[in-house]
């Protein structure tokens, strides 16, 4: 059990060692899990950083999200490649990269969703530049939780409207 929800928290970890899911049992994994309901939206947690990664786990579980985790960008062109993300959260400097390499493999995977990058300095000129780049939202760490739920809320928000009316873009 963990402090913010009443099931018990699973944590799987790939053919390479790393955490890749993460998430509370709930209604809502059942169902994707049985193929018999709605799917879950999935994101990806792109860090080499066990807080950080912790973090946006514990606040993606709360927000209906099913979290997959990568530490590295090799790891991470894995589940871009696939095409099932529908957010992408990542940290500014990683152990084999930036998260400016995170939009390119985005850009030519063809991939809409959105990315929010989390830094742990959120100076103004950083932030400026990464929506620059194409960023959905920049984020100083450490996590306020309300400020990223506020931002994946209005994610999915506007994911629902954009199914609505028949658009893939989410951004």
């Amino acid at each position: 059990m963990n402090a913010f929800t009443s099931s018990p928290v699973i944590v799987h970890t790939d053919e390479h060692n790393e955490p890749s899911t993460y998430a509370p049992r709930t209604s809502l994994e059942a169902a994707r899990q049985n193929n018999n309901g709605p799917s879950v939206p999935r994101a990806l947690v792109l860090s080499g950083d066990d807080s950080i990664r912790f973090a946006i786990g514990e606040i993606l579980a709360r927000s209906d999200l099913s979290p997959v985790f990568a530490t590295t960008l090799k790891r991470a062109a894995h589940y871009v490649a696939s095409g099932n993300l529908n957010l992408c959260i990542c940290q500014d400097r990683l152990p084999d990269g930036r998260y400016q390499d995170l939009l390119l493999l985005k850009y030519f995977a063809r991939s809409s969703a959105p990315l929010i990058v989390i830094s742990r300095s959120g100076d103004w000129p950083e932030y400026l530049a990464a929506l620059e780049f194409g960023a959905y939202d920049f984020l100083a760490y450490p996590l306020i939780p309300g400020e990223l739920q506020r931002i994946i809320r209005r994610f999915l928000d506007r994911q629902e409207r954009c199914h609505a009316v028949g658009s893939d873009y989410f951004g």
